[in-house]
């Protein structure tokens, strides 16, 4: 619903307030982000398949996030996402157990806590200010 246009979604059974809350949203990128595998997914194949037949909608299916110790790198670029941060299975594909988790997270975490006192997320705080966003201390 969140990347059909409001043509396709007037020949549905939508409520009408929902079809204008949805018709003056500006939502103009929607990720899928599965925790398990395919075999786990609360949908068909043909639905997924159908959601390539969307207008403006790229279906990719990846096993694991690119990332550099749980930065997130930019799929074109290799360049690191300002923070935009990954662990667990999708950072290093299905393997290990819990105690492979703290560590992975561990590492994870000294990224941002790098980042951090580098001064990186700084543009990133500036950017959410500049869109209305305030510090929690403000």
């Amino acid at each position: 619903m969140l990347v059909a246009g409001t043509a396709e979604m007037t020949k549905t059974d939508i409520a009408p307030y929902a079809l204008e809350a949805l018709s003056e949203s500006r939502i103009r990128e929607v990720l899928v982000v599965g925790r398990r595998g395919p075999a786990q997914a609360a949908y068909t194949n043909p639905e997924l398949l159908a959601l390539g037949y969307l207008p403006g909608v790229t279906v990719a299916v990846q096993s694991t996030m690119l990332n550099d110790g749980g930065r997130v790198l930019e799929p074109d670029s290799g360049r690191p996402m300002s923070g935009v941060y990954t662990d667990g299975w999708i950072k290093r594909g299905p393997s290990g157990v819990i105690g492979t988790d703290k560590a992975c997270a561990a590492e994870a975490v000294g990224k941002l806590v790098d980042d951090f006192h580098s001064g990186r997320l700084q543009e990133i705080g500036q950017a959410a200010r500049e869109a209305g966003g305030h510090r929690l201390d403000d």
